[in-house]
């Protein structure tokens, strides 16, 4: 069903994905909602990758794409300073060329990357802390599948500090268990779009 009597909004398809608890099955005309649904060509390209099960450390952030809270909501006014401002702004242009491969998002929460729940379960600590509103400043994640691909950190001068040390470490321990690549950028350095776009290459081409 096309147009106002499209029965498969967001907020059906969210529901569905997020609760069922042992299986989920689609029935659909996948031809058409191809053509005609983005949320729904998401959902089957999805399946088709993925097939009957989904391994543990696999992320889908269905939920968190459709999640209506206005922090979360992709506007630059969240953008923390000047400096988090000119980050967004090349990681924009780097996705024009990117043929709309990836994707991104920013201010992430932690809890939204880890779906491996013995992992939690066997760091107390590691959970309290993905729990204690922790966030990734930028991610790149897959157009296709939503899958998360690069988190990228900007290290402004509280860096420095000892506490913020100990929750960059939790972040590095987290992200390399869910074998997804991190890159940092001192709010210091001062890399041209060419320099910037390279690095960015360089993390998203380490294999997993």
């Amino acid at each position: 069903m096309r147009g106002e009597n499209n029965l498969f909004t967001n907020e059906l398809i969210n529901v569905a994905v997020s609760r069922a608890k042992e299986k989920f099955v689609l029935v659909s005309d996948t031809d058409f909602f191809r053509r005609y649904d983005e949320n729904m060509k998401n959902l089957i390209e999805y399946i088709e990758i993925y097939g009957d099960k989904i391994p543990d450390k696999i992320v889908c952030i269905f939920d968190y794409l459709y999640k209506q809270i206005p922090t979360y909501k992709q506007l630059i006014p969240n953008i923390d300073n000047p400096y988090e401002e000119k980050i967004f702004n090349l990681l924009k242009s780097y996705l024009k060329k990117s043929n709309n491969k990836y994707k991104m998002v920013w201010k992430l929460p932690l809890a939204e990357f880890v779906t491996d729940k013995k992992y939690l379960q066997a760091n107390e600590k590691l959970k309290k802390f993905i729990l204690s509103n922790s966030h990734i400043d930028f991610a790149l994640y897959t157009t296709s599948i939503k899958k998360p691909v690069l988190a990228i950190e900007v290290d402004g001068k509280y860096h420095q500090l000892e506490k913020q040390k100990i929750r960059d470490k939790n972040k590095e321990e987290i992200l390399n268990h869910m074998e997804i690549p991190l890159l940092r950028i001192p709010s210091k350095v001062l890399w041209g779009r060419e320099e910037f776009e390279s690095k960015l290459q360089e993390k998203l081409n380490m294999k997993p």
